[in-house]
C-alpha cells in the first residue's frame, strides 16, 4: 500500500480525482502543517514547513499507484530541475483515526517557493475545494 495526501484536483469529487480512483483502497480526511497558494496556473501548491493548515485527503493505494501520480504531477525525481512538484515525505494528521501518519505529498520546489509566493494567491483557509467554490 502506498499512502499520499491530496489537497486539490485529486481530491473526492474534484476534476482529476478519475486518475487516482482506481488505485484508492481508502480514503481519510486529513490535514498537514503549512500553506496553501492558488496559482495562475489553476491548481494549488503546497508549501511544507510554514504556519498554517492545509486541508486534504489521505488516499490509501494500491502498489504503483506513486508511478501514475508522478506522472500526472511532472514529478521526474528528486531535485529534478523539470518537477514541477517535488514529491516528499510529511506527517498528516488523520481527522477520524486522531492520529498521526507518513504520507506522500507532491508540494512545491524549493527553487520554486519565492515564485509561488509572489505569483500564488495564498489560501487561507487551507482549503483548496472551499476556495474553488467562492472564487
Amino acid at each position: 500500500m502506498e499512502r499520499v495526501f491530496v489537497y486539490g484536483s485529486l481530491r473526492s469529487g474534484a476534476c482529476n480525482h478519475y486518475v487516482v480512483a482506481p488505485f484508492i483502497r481508502a480514503v481519510h480526511s486529513a490535514q498537514l502543517t503549512g500553506k496553501l497558494y492558488q496559482m495562475p496556473t489553476g491548481y494549488p501548491m503546497f508549501i511544507p514547513g510554514e504556519v498554517g493548515t492545509v486541508v486534504g485527503e489521505v488516499l490509501d493505494l494500491d502498489v504503483g499507484a506513486l508511478d501514475i501520480l508522478d506522472q500526472f504531477e511532472d514529478y521526474f525525481g528528486s531535485g529534478n530541475p523539470s518537477n514541477e512538484y517535488e514529491r516528499i515525505c510529511c506527517n498528516v494528521w488523520i481527522d477520524d483515526a486522531k492520529e498521526t501518519v507518513e504520507a506522500f505529498v507532491y508540494a512545491c520546489p524549493n527553487v520554486k517557493i519565492q515564485s509561488c509566493q509572489t505569483l500564488g494567491t495564498r489560501i487561507y483557509s487551507g482549503d483548496w475545494s472551499g476556495y474553488m467554490y467562492f472564487v
